[in-house]
């Protein structure tokens, strides 16, 4: 017989041949002072992710997988990232993170699609609209509806008011002036806002997911509809944590968010229910779904632009790039769920074309915006009725 090609060992047996095992692939997240928040570091660790110090090596800090920034010096980034490289924000979201221009594109996308944009109080942006802001008073200075007057660039509730007399307003300063909301609904007596966490996976297609939670912050003083003597009272008319912290009424919430000035919205959805029923919080919850998608929707043009122009992802003939994988937009957290048909998130929005989710297209029937119209057109008229009799 002839003898075997395989080499073999002194033992007789061929030997076997070495298979290199690939180097397991480290992700580096960078963890220096631009990443502000301990829960995303420790969120990080969880993924075990190697932290990036702020002290390490030039070399080491400029090559990081992943860079997560809470500062304003986002754009420094935007100019060095890499394609393999990722960032959690996308260019040109300050349209809607600065009060004036989440107005103006608003107010844009409402002249086009009145219908669909109806969702938030009628705003003036100044001084560019500072006439249009005018007519709004009488020949005195007055205006039967209460205004809030909110600054461009702030924060934490510094420098917002409510105000009936135009001569209270510094009409030459950049702030936004709305329609405050005088009926609001309360819990305990008290207004409250949501914190809606929201994350932007793509604008190319649009991508949103919506995390089933959140905060609801509470004021911590009883609401009373506005009047000269209260219009002072931020503590009654602003929800900000940074306003209501300090109050002796400030309650700490030590369980499970069901309790305190600062609960979870889980909470409020079951709360609402035994009020409202399933059916209608369920209608609710969609509506503000409705509402993330069309305000990223006031801006999609500019951000895929500011996307290519910052990355150079489009084309030569100057179309978008067919993905946008370099970074995604966390506005908060989200909740990574099965869907029923498949192992991805349920979605928000996912492709924008004809047959999916145009802007004219609405996710609730006509007869409950008509049902809408009506309720808002209702309100509207019995809150001036009553302004006029407490003016009387």
């Amino acid at each position: 017989m002839p003898e075997s090609r395989a080499k073999k060992a002194s033992d007789g047996k061929p030997k076997r041949k070495r298979v290199r095992c690939k180097k397991k692939e480290v992700i580096s997240f960078f963890a220096g002072d631009v990443c502000r928040y301990d829960c995303v570091k420790l969120a990080a660790q969880a993924q075990n992710w190697k932290l990036v110090a702020e002290n390490a090596s030039s070399n080491n800090r400029n090559n990081c997988n992943i860079y997560w920034i809470d500062t304003s010096t986002i754009n420094e980034y935007f100019g060095m990232i890499q394609p393999w490289q990722r960032i959690n924000h996308f260019p040109g979201m300050a349209n809607i993170a600065r009060k004036s221009r989440l107005s103006q594109n608003l107010d844009f996308m409402r002249r086009q699609f009145p219908k669909d944009f109806q969702f938030y109080p009628r705003s003036f942006v100044l001084p560019h609209e500072v006439t249009a802001f005018r007519e709004q008073f009488d020949a005195k200075g007055r205006s039967k509806k209460t205004f809030i007057i909110k600054p461009d660039s702030g924060c934490q509730g510094r420098g917002i008011y409510l105000t009936k007399r135009v001569n209270t307003v510094d009409t030459t300063s950049s702030c936004v002036a709305q329609h405050y909301i005088s009926k609001p609904l309360l819990i305990d007596n008290k207004k409250f806002d949501l914190r809606i966490y929201v994350l932007v996976a793509s604008c190319k297609p649009l991508r949103l997911y919506l995390f089933k939670d959140g905060l609801v912050r509470l004021c911590t003083e009883d609401y009373v509809r506005p009047t000269e003597e209260n219009m002072n009272d931020k503590r009654m008319h602003l929800t900000n944590y940074s306003i209501n912290k300090g109050s002796d009424k400030f309650e700490q919430n030590e369980g499970d968010g069901e309790e305190g000035s600062k609960r979870s919205i889980s909470w409020l959805l079951e709360y609402l229910k035994e009020d409202r029923g399933e059916e209608k919080v369920n209608q609710m919850w969609r509506k503000v779904g409705n509402i993330c998608v069309k305000t990223v929707m006031s801006i999609l043009p500019t951000l895929v632009r500011e996307y290519d122009s910052k990355f150079g992802t489009g084309d030569k003939s100057g179309l978008p790039a067919k993905d946008d994988s370099h970074t995604c937009n966390v506005l908060g957290e989200f909740e990574e769920k099965e869907s029923e048909s498949g192992s991805r998130p349920s979605t928000v929005a996912s492709v924008i074309s004809n047959s999916t989710a145009s802007v004219g297209a609405s996710a609730e029937s006509e007869d409950t915006d008509k049902v809408s119209e009506e309720e808002d057109s209702d309100e509207s008229e019995e809150e001036e009725k009553e302004e006029e009799e407490e003016e009387e």
